[in-house]
């Protein structure tokens, strides 16, 4: 039967009863009967069934990232419709994003229709604020012209995150004689308002890609970019901007959440581990290894300091045989501490990195044009790779995250 004249139908079979109920009343009487039961029934098989249109999933698809000019993420909305209820004819359906836009959603030209038990699906855009990596997005569908049955199905939240901090340069600003270091980060755009600032502080964390070598006087870092499981598990620090260091690694970052939204902000990862000097035999170790150099065992003896029944025989033949140390020496020195500067030599050249030195040299008040160090630094300087001060300081013990800082620079595209 068409819905119309069934509805037409259900309102006489409402008028019938509603005469026969008032009929029995006013005359007192059981003359005026009818059964209830077959009344009940043909309301039951009548009755148009109310919409219950419903959010069964959403799926949203980063499409862009923020720009100078439009700072917003652009997700892809793939919404499934479902109608739990009656058939839904014609009628007029709003889908409403939490960034305050709203489309209205057809199936055909006439609105929207829905059969009872069918889906729909729906696509649409939504945007987030670029000023943060993670928070909710939220979509909202409404029939607008029909009554819904059940209003509770009607929303879907899920969260989006993207790893690429936006509370940017995380770095040690200050060393603690008690233990620990201060620290700082860029939060000009996030004090405009009200946000809450807490520190995370582990012994462990989840950490992507490569890191990014960086230092404070005496103390070196990596910097890595963060990662959503971070934020799961680990209580925030009491203190915003110290971080307790007892020699050991660890890790830590922040998150800048805006209480009204609940969207969050976080910086990159740092990672601090104790600082270890390198003797010069264990740096043609590490180096060969890291760089993954074969190892070679033939070649004349060439210095007095090296017994060739040692471990690290191989490894400094193997740098002599590259023409990675200076020819003509006696001596190795492999007890002796590393330099930075020699390290800087040996990869430099490994790796044939250019040598250039750009306008405003000498760039480091501790390597003056005069040293041999000097082209090597400046064009350290220019590959962007120094962080902090003004001293590159050449003759400072070599550690192994500063090696392994710049195999990973210098090996790129070599």
């Amino acid at each position: 039967m068409p819905y119309k004249k069934k509805k037409v139908l259900f309102y006489l079979l409402v008028t019938v009863v509603a005469f026969a109920f008032s009929s029995n009343i006013i005359f007192r009487t059981s003359s005026v009967t009818f059964v209830q039961t077959s009344i009940l029934s043909l309301i039951q098989n009548y009755a148009p069934k109310p919409a219950d249109l419903a959010i069964e999933k959403a799926v949203f698809v980063k499409k862009s990232n923020p720009t100078e000019s439009f700072n917003y993420f652009r997700y892809k909305a793939t919404v499934v419709l479902k109608n739990n209820g009656g058939d839904i004819k014609n009628a007029r359906v709003v889908m409403k994003m939490n960034d305050g836009s709203a489309s209205v959603i057809k199936t055909d030209e006439q609105g929207f229709s829905l059969a009872s038990g069918a889906t729909f699906i729906a696509k649409d855009e939504a945007l987030f604020d670029g000023n943060y990596n993670g928070g909710n997005i939220k979509v909202d569908v409404n029939l607008t012209d029909e009554f819904d049955f059940d209003e509770s199905n009607n929303v879907f939240e899920t969260s989006v995150f993207d790893s690429k901090a936006k509370v940017e340069n995380l770095h040690i600003s200050g060393l603690l004689p008690t233990g620990g270091f201060e620290i700082q980060y860029d939060a000009a755009k996030f004090r405009l308002r009200e946000h809450q600032f807490e520190l995370f502080v582990s012994k462990e964390m989840k950490t992507e890609r490569e890191g990014k070598y960086a230092n404070y006087n005496d103390v070196s870092y990596e910097l890595f970019e963060n990662s959503n499981e971070n934020l799961a598990d680990i209580m925030p620090e009491d203190k915003i901007d110290f971080v307790p260091f007892d020699g050991n690694k660890v890790y830590f970052f922040v998150k800048i959440t805006d209480p009204v939204t609940g969207n969050y902000a976080i910086s990159d990862v740092a990672k601090v581990e104790k600082e270890e000097t390198m003797t010069r035999a264990e740096f043609a170790k590490d180096f060969i290894n890291l760089a993954k150099i074969p190892v070679s065992y033939e070649g004349i003896k060439n210095f007095d300091d090296v017994d060739e029944n040692e471990w690290y025989a191989p490894y400094i033949q193997t740098l002599y045989n590259l023409g990675l140390i200076k020819m003509g020496a006696e001596k190795f020195g492999p007890m002796e501490n590393m330099s930075r500067g020699d390290a800087l030599y040996v990869v430099m050249d490994y790796f044939d990195a250019d040598l250039a030195i750009s306008d405003g040299a000498p760039h480091f008040e501790d390597v003056s044009a005069s040293s041999r160090a000097y082209a090597y630094a400046e064009s350290y300087f220019n590959k962007g790779l120094f962080t902090d001060g003004k001293k590159f300081e050449p003759n400072k013990p070599l550690t192994k995250s500063f090696l392994k800082h710049l195999i990973n620079e210098y090996s790129k595209n070599n």
